[in-house]
């Protein structure tokens, strides 16, 4: 049975999106494709280990290798789905209750936060509306030489902020890979929050079609409409 986070997180999303988009059927990962299967397809994931490339998207995937390969739910690693997230919030320029953007670490793996905006440090954290909508700061341990130990990756970005005269702050963006749509939230301080709490503030929604892996069959040319290869490309004269 679901949790009270869960049910008012669900209550939350039937007030914002009613009628939100979360499957067009088929076997096909992708989410806007409802191809299904063959027997023949059925075949070829076996012969080729489980890699697939649905004729109807180009969609390729390993069907028999989703835990090796650390794929969400979606389809991609959570590091792609994080960097989706990140590059949404530094093209906002601006988020409401926070300020504008002054310096983005979004491609700075090893930098505690992602970004700062206005006098806020932020950790953006990136879900998608197949998984738990709950924007979790959960990790392994990071050593504080300053501290002389280890301490959760909460408390490291907090001590970061503290450290640099800056703020907290949480800012979560929700996917919807089938609708191109990410809505946008923000709670002040570094805690795990579930959609639908009061403290986690819905700030806005934007479409980020072009960062979308996922592409509608019709946008995807057939085989016989793409650039081939010259062959003679890579010879220097």
């Amino acid at each position: 049975m679901a949790n009270y986070n869960q049910l008012q997180a669900e209550r939350f999303w039937n007030q914002q999106y009613a009628d939100e988009v979360h499957n067009v059927g088929g076997d096909c990962l992708n989410p806007k494709c409802d191809y299904v299967f063959t027997p023949e397809d059925e075949k070829t994931i076996r012969d080729f280990s489980g890699w697939f490339t649905c004729p109807n998207c180009g969609w390729t995937y390993n069907y028999l290798n989703e835990e090796k390969e650390r794929k969400t739910r979606a389809g991609i690693t959570m590091d792609q789905m994080g960097s989706i997230g990140e590059e949404i919030v530094d093209r906002l320029g601006t988020i409401p209750g926070l300020g504008a953007l002054v310096q983005s670490y979004s491609h700075l793996k090893s930098n505690p936060i992602d970004a700062v905006f206005g006098d806020y440090g932020v950790e953006v954290k990136t879900i998608h509306s197949e998984a738990q909508q709950r924007f979790k700061m959960g990790g392994e341990y990071i050593y504080i030489p300053e501290l002389g130990k280890a301490v959760r990756p909460k408390e490291s970005k907090e001590y970061y902020c503290q450290q640099n005269g800056l703020r907290p702050a949480l800012v979560g963006v929700r996917l919807n890979f089938y609708t191109d749509q990410a809505d946008i939230f923000v709670r002040e301080g570094m805690t795990d929050t579930w959609i639908g709490n009061k403290a986690m503030q819905h700030v806005g929604t934007v479409d980020f079609s072009d960062l979308n892996p996922f592409k509608h069959p019709w946008e995807v040319p057939p085989a016989n409409e793409l650039p081939q290869d010259d062959e003679d490309s890579d010879i220097p004269f």
